[in-house]
């Protein structure tokens, strides 16, 4: 989880739902999955979803989505 950038710089919220993830452990692997983004804070994870606050551009959805695809997930 970054916290580099101050919360109110923060400009987007999405609601991720997850696919897969059925233990601690999942919840883990998506958590460290998503640490490795810069601009990317984890308001809320639990089995099957992530919210998460995004930084403007900088970064998207679609970079948080692949982040958990990469580790074996399917997130929508």
């Amino acid at each position: 989880m970054s916290s580099k950038v101050p919360l109110e710089r923060y400009v987007k919220t999405d609601r991720i739902k997850v696919e897969g993830m059925s233990c601690e452990h999942c919840v883990v692997r998506v958590k460290d999955a998503l640490a490795g983004l810069e601009d990317v804070q984890i308001e809320s994870l639990q089995i099957g979803e992530v919210v998460v606050s995004l930084h403007s551009d900088e970064v998207g959805k679609e970079a948080v989505l692949a982040a958990i695809q990469s580790v074996g997930y399917t997130a929508t």
